[in-house]
């Protein structure tokens, strides 16, 4: 599909633009201004602070190791390393006891920025969210984007929880450029220079390796995008081509770090067992362990850490004292392995009630999109040399919050009701792709959060202001063609 602009010519998008660096760089700003509120400090979770003395650690692993003739201190686990100079072995050797590694491509990110400040970081982040958005943008708008167009969006979108997970330091919101690249395909890429391709494409691939969730979502996406084209050779070159070259090479990648520095080849090296954990609150595995850890022989590791006193819910089976993440290293490490095997017993024993959690654990987290833990927090260094939260002072953002949770939720489900009467009633082929694939991305983003993992707030608000955000879009084009009189682009 070539698009066209008003006058017949071939629309050649690019991102490199004045008007794209007015969206892109005043967008990203404006998207931030609860940090307005909060006196310029970030929404921190307990990761956010794992993130960061994990980026703190590969960095200053990366500056050691380029140094010659400076030897570490005896006996630490980076110079037991340094001779093969494995930075990622190292990681590994001070986390394994301690914590769980997260992914190591977003620690590094926030490793190298964070010293710049939390505020440089998020707005780097809102940058990337910010182009993918523009080349969506400039896609559907093909008649030039007026200034005041593209400020009345930016606008809308700061209603949205895009502007409270843009100031959450965690990956979270990069899920949305997982979606956002997955319309831009659906739309034709070929509309985008290629030298905007090659960046996007940059983007999106660090945007999946920032979070083993955006693994499935671009999987799952990119093919529902692919599939939209009506040019059946153009549908396979996009299948095989730039859907499943962006998702091997992010894969890829996280395989590599694995493989190099933890001695796996998971696409998520290191990550709890947090699947697990939610088949155990929702009974098959729970049930399965039950009936193993009472037998004379039992087969799982967890029977020997647990016993027979197996918990019912996600934090006491892997966060809360006596949960899986205490468990010693070794033991830890067998109950990781056995993940999958428990998992696949449980279904095969109780897959009825494993289907009806799936859907309960998927409906839930679509209808839950106010991010109700974004609290304003500083780091500070504990005697360990770790960091640790320290809450702050909300400001007007706690004056805001009823306000904001009912605009966010109304926004949302308008934004989802709008995209439905969109793709029942409209006969451009264009938008119905555009609002397949998104709430496709809606439906997706619940099921592997929730239905896999647990029902938490600010996953699906990491995506839902995307509801909004291309209503809006679409209404413009449908005004824009309705003025021009023009028919279907097919």
């Amino acid at each position: 599909m070539t698009g066209t602009n008003s006058d017949g010519r071939k629309a050649n998008v690019s991102i490199f633009t004045p008007e794209a660096g007015l969206f892109i760089f005043l967008g990203s700003g404006c998207l931030l201004w609860p940090l307005l509120l909060t006196d310029g400090h970030a929404f921190l979770s307990v990761d956010s602070s794992v993130y960061a003395d994990q980026g703190d650690r590969i960095w200053s692993f990366l500056s050691t190791v380029s140094q010659q003739g400076e030897p570490l201190a005896e006996g630490s686990a980076v110079a037991d390393e340094q001779s093969s100079g494995d930075v990622l072995q190292a990681l590994r050797a001070e986390t394994d006891a301690t914590d769980t590694v997260r992914s190591v491509p977003y620690a590094a990110f926030v490793g190298a920025l964070l010293p710049l400040g939390s505020l440089a970081l998020l707005y780097a982040q809102a940058v990337l969210v910010m182009t993918s958005l523009y080349a969506v943008v400039a896609c559907l708008l093909n008649a030039p984007r007026r200034p005041v167009v593209l400020l009345a969006l930016v606008a809308i979108v700061m209603l949205t929880p895009a502007a409270t997970m843009a100031g959450y330091l965690m990956p979270d919101i990069f899920g949305s450029v997982v979606i956002l690249f997955a319309v831009s395909i659906a739309l034709g890429l070929e509309r985008i220079d290629r030298v905007s391709r090659i960046v996007l494409f940059a983007i999106v691939v660090t945007a999946i390796t920032f979070h083993y969730g955006n693994v499935p979502l671009a999987v799952g996406l990119f093919c529902v995008a692919a599939l939209m084209r009506a040019d059946r050779k153009r549908m396979a070159q996009l299948l095989f081509g730039v859907a499943g070259g962006t998702v091997l090479l992010a894969v890829g990648l996280n395989v590599a770090i694995g493989i190099m520095g933890f001695d796996t080849t998971s696409i998520a090296p290191g990550r709890a067992p947090i699947v697990l954990a939610r088949s155990i609150a929702d009974g098959p595995a729970r049930r399965v362990l039950e009936n193993d850890c009472a037998s004379d022989t039992p087969r799982y590791a967890l029977c020997e850490f647990w016993g027979t006193d197996i918990p019912t819910n996600v934090g006491a089976a892997l966060w809360d004292e006596g949960g899986m993440n205490t468990a010693p290293a070794e033991l830890y490490a067998r109950i990781r392995a056995e993940e999958i095997p428990l998992l696949l017993e449980a279904a095969r024993s109780y897959p009825g009630q494993q289907a009806a959690a799936f859907l309960s654990n998927t409906f839930d987290q679509a209808l839950v999109v106010w991010p109700r833990y974004a609290n304003a927090a500083q780091f500070v260094i504990r005697d360990d040399g770790r960091r640790s939260r320290q809450a702050v002072d909300d400001g007007g953002f706690e004056a805001l919050r009823p306000s904001l949770r009912t605009l966010h939720e109304v926004g949302y489900f308008l934004g989802v009701a709008g995209l439905a009467g969109f793709a029942l009633l409209s006969r451009d082929s264009t938008t119905r792709r555009v609002v397949v694939v998104v709430l496709a991305g809606l439906v997706l983003n619940a099921a592997i959060f929730g239905g896999l993992s647990a029902p938490v707030p600010r996953y699906q608000a990491r995506v839902a202001w995307l509801a909004l955000a291309v209503l809006a879009l679409l209404l413009v084009r449908l005004l824009a063609r309705t003025g021009a009189g023009l028919q279907d682009d097919g």
